[in-house]
């Protein structure tokens, strides 16, 4: 019998093909396509299998600046070359030996891993291609939702330090996604790091945005990211400019 593409599949019952490979997994597993050849790069492949703070930061890190491909099982990361820190330390947290690649006529670096029980165990836990980018992390523990939170900022975030006509320090702290996920990434802001008030979510240059504009939530949100937090789990650059909100407002 002839194989049928799972996008050809939800385009005939009119749903996802997430939602396809998710009923098949479940009722036809033997269906699906297996992984076609051995793998040329080796890597921990049940990484994901389970929650832990390490893992949930990654996961974060990839729902925000990754793409997973069901059909191939390919999961992809492609970073600025000024961030290829990040590739490094994923890389080694997965013990792997896959290239780092660069690009001779971009500023870009990439990893690219071939895994059909890495992409099932994101899919799993709704971290999946870009289409299911509204989803939330599923069954996420609460020890971990900050480090996801925090892999997201670092993968779609960003923190703006500007000059007050008075020549006051005014940081502008943003997460870029879904406004599904933004509404929980604003729950736990509140409930976990207890950031009060001052959370802005708004659709702005064909995007939903999550922006804050207080020093003393910012300051907040800087222990709730680092605090006990392995340096590897975070990108530096970033870390420096809220230790730079912090050191103004106390220093």
């Amino acid at each position: 019998m002839k194989a049928v593409p799972l996008r050809a599949v939800a385009k005939k019952m009119d749903c996802s093909h997430l939602h396809v490979w998710k009923t098949m997994k479940k009722f036809r597993p033997n269906a699906l396509r297996p992984q076609r050849k051995p793998r040329k790069y080796q890597f921990i492949d049940d990484y994901f299998s389970d929650y832990t703070e390490e893992n949930s930061y990654w996961m974060g890190f990839i729902s925000a600046d990754g793409h997973v491909g069901i059909k191939r099982g390919r999961i992809e990361i492609k970073l600025h070359a000024k961030d290829v820190d990040r590739l490094i330390a994923f890389r080694n947290a997965l013990n792997g030996d896959f290239p780092i690649y660069r690009y001779n006529t971009r500023p870009h670096v990439s990893v690219v891993m071939f895994s059909r029980k890495i992409v099932n165990d994101l899919i799993e836990k709704e971290i999946g291609p870009k289409a299911s980018t509204s989803r939330i992390p599923l069954n996420i523990p609460d020890t971990c939702a900050r480090h996801f939170i925090r892999g997201c900022f670092d993968g779609d975030g960003s923190i703006t330090l500007s000059r007050t006509p008075n020549g006051s320090l005014r940081p502008t702290f943003q997460i870029l996604g879904s406004k599904c996920l933004l509404e929980w990434i604003s729950e736990k802001l509140v409930g976990q790091a207890g950031v009060k008030s001052s959370i802005n979510i708004r659709f702005k240059e064909g995007c939903w945005a999550l922006c804050i504009g207080s020093r003393r939530s910012l300051i907040k949100i800087k222990h709730y990211f680092y605090d006990n937090v392995a340096e590897f789990l975070y990108m530096n650059r970033k870390k420096e400019k809220l230790d730079r909100i912090h050191s103004v407002a106390y220093g």
